[in-house]
């Protein structure tokens, strides 16, 4: 029986579909599923309170050579994990030793040249902690994995710009308005510093974020 599904915080398509028993192409390509595909764009950012049609499970056959051992792979899975350290010029903290635990399982590694570290993790993972070292000195990053808002309201607007190192000076007091984060981003970005997050801005928010 088909299923209305009401996102939650912490929900991505991966994570639904991963939990049903389908593969992410089938829900985000429901028939029903088609207004909010429009709205929304990238299944890897809902909003909480978005509906999703879960269709029905439909058998499928295979044929097969019998005594022999097959293996069928569910499309999606794994996930992969992408997070890139920078530091206060923008420039790459590349080959930085770094541990990363994501629902409890640690792995430890180093950054790319770029500073990029990837990792595969289950679809349904919800947190990550990654650690590393900077001058000698601890620093610990909480990861909310599937929790990231469309770039079309506030939150997910702030979401991107504290991802992307504005708003936040660890010592500093309270943290800057959105108008000041804003404005500072768009300075940055060589946008027209007027603390809305009109089109464009959004735009490029998203595009230097990478979602």
């Amino acid at each position: 029986m088909e299923e209305d599904y009401e996102v939650q915080a912490g929900d991505c398509i991966s994570s639904i579909a991963y939990e049903r028993g389908f593969s992410l192409e089938t829900i985000w390509n429901h028939p029903a599923n088609a207004a909010l595909k429009q709205r929304r764009r990238n299944p890897y950012v809902l909003r909480p309170g978005d509906v999703l049609k879960i269709p029905d499970k439909t058998e499928h056959l295979e044929s097969c050579q019998t005594e022999k051992r097959h293996t069928f792979k569910l499309k999606g899975v794994p996930a992969k994990l992408r997070v890139r350290l920078v530091d206060h010029e923008d420039l790459p903290r590349a080959n930085l030793p770094y541990t990363l635990s994501v629902d409890g399982q640690t792995e430890s590694g180093q950054t790319d040249d770029d500073g990029l570290i990837e990792r595969i993790i289950p679809p349904n993972a919800r947190t990550a902690v990654l650690r590393f070292r900077v001058n000698d000195l601890p620093q610990e990053y909480e990861l909310r994995l599937g929790h990231l808002d469309p770039n079309d309201d506030s939150h997910g607007i702030q979401q991107r710009l504290t991802n992307l190192g504005y708003g936040f000076v660890a010592g500093e007091g309270s943290p800057p308005d959105e108008r000041t984060t804003t404005a500072a981003f768009q300075r940055k970005a060589g946008l027209d510093p007027t603390g809305e997050p009109d089109v464009a801005t959004r735009q490029k928010l998203t595009q230097l974020h990478g979602v």
